[in-house]
């Protein structure tokens, strides 16, 4: 089966079959990769943790084009812990990451105010965690926008050509940014990873580091919002519940993130050798993917999967990985949404839909899934 676009706009069906069957089945990918698809939840849980289960290509099965892949969600043990203790400083050493998050949330809904009406993802969801990361990194204020326009185009994937071209700027422009931060540092996170990676990492794999630490820190933090907002929006008993009780956004996070993950499906993966994965065989040398949306849907983990309900019985989701690879910027993700989405509702009482007829559209990419678009009217 092909992941074509009319699985991008509304993959659960399709997902909730699989899961069904209890199968594995063959989905081929853009550039003609193809992959054995895990669904279930505690499938995907011994996937993800499976030391035989790994992500380094370089010593397993060959890929073309490396280019900013040497991090961390590319490496197995022990490069893997490796690279991700010298990250981790980058994004959480301390500095006060939710007076930040609030400060550019409050310029942003100061403007959507003004005006009335807004498209949230790209005046409120995509702005956000970009200058929120950027701040965090170190990232010149007159850079942000371009250093944006070059991952737009990476998630994208409109074509190999661009995917190169972007690639290949914005290495370079990491590069030179990390060199200056090595000269000349600053109390953020390209000058910690700079100090700290330098003679510890290679130079491929401190630029891709610092390429990760950017690319994750914003593109999955916009889908996490969008898709949380949406799911409000189009569920207004669970929007006025959540109006009439506040303190149930923590968990009105963690659901948002469930019902509709801001990645659909981990990174590839490639058996190393031959797992049994709930009685069902993976033979070695096979490329594995691993639905994180279809697993956040599995009854058997959330009774009652496909609706959606902000005071859910709080169980483990998947949104952020599982296992050594459990996403490093979790926490920064979630106090994210939890300041964006509860300052938008306490601001706009009247916050309302503004979409004209037919669904909104998703983003064109097999891994993340997000809106392009999500209209409102705030009057």
């Amino acid at each position: 089966m092909m992941l074509d676009d009319a699985y991008v706009q509304d993959p659960y069906p399709t997902l909730g079959r699989f899961r069904e069957a209890g199968t594995f089945p063959r989905v081929r990918l853009r550039y003609g990769v193809s992959a054995l698809l895990v669904s279930r939840y505690a499938d995907s849980c011994q996937v993800l943790a499976s030391p035989d289960v790994r992500k380094d290509f370089r010593t397993g099965i060959s890929m073309a084009g490396e280019g900013l892949s040497a991090h961390m969600l590319n490496a197995d043990p022990p490069d893997h812990g490796r690279l991700r203790r010298l990250a981790a400083p980058a994004v959480g050493h301390g500095r006060p990451q939710v007076a930040v998050i609030q400060g550019v949330v409050t310029e942003l809904l100061d403007r959507i105010g003004r005006a009335g009406a807004a498209d949230l993802i790209g005046e409120f969801a995509a702005p956000l965690p970009v200058a929120v990361i950027c701040r965090l990194l170190g990232v010149p204020p007159g850079d942000r926008d371009q250093v944006l326009a070059w991952s737009s185009d990476l998630v994208r994937q409109a074509d190999a050509a661009s995917v190169g071209r972007s690639t290949a700027r914005l290495g370079g422009y990491l590069g030179e940014l990390l060199d200056r931060k090595l000269r000349d540092p600053a109390d953020d996170g390209l000058s910690l990873l700079a100090a700290h990676g330098t003679g510890r990492l290679s130079r491929a794999e401190l630029v891709s580091t610092a390429f990760l630490l950017l690319f994750a820190g914003h593109e999955t933090t916009v889908n996490a919002i969008g898709n949380g907002l949406l799911a409000l929006l189009e569920h207004p008993d669970q929007l006025a519940r959540l109006r009439e009780q506040p303190e149930l956004l923590p968990a009105a996070v963690e659901e948002m993130l469930r019902f509709d993950s801001p990645v659909s499906h981990a990174t590839i993966r490639y058996t190393a050798a031959a797992v049994d994965v709930g009685g069902r065989p993976l033979r070695k040398g096979r490329l594995v993917l691993v639905s994180l949306g279809a697993a956040n849907r599995d009854g058997d983990t959330f009774p009652g999967a496909d609706a959606f309900d902000i005071g859910r019985t709080p169980a483990r989701h998947l949104a952020f990985g599982h296992g050594p690879h459990f996403c490093l910027g979790a926490p920064l993700a979630r106090a994210q949404m939890r300041v964006a989405i509860g300052e938008l509702l306490r601001r706009f009482p009247r916050l309302r839909l503004a979409a004209g007829p037919g669904p909104l559209r998703r983003r064109p990419s097999t891994f993340l899934r997000g809106l392009s678009a999500l209209p409102v009217r705030v009057d």
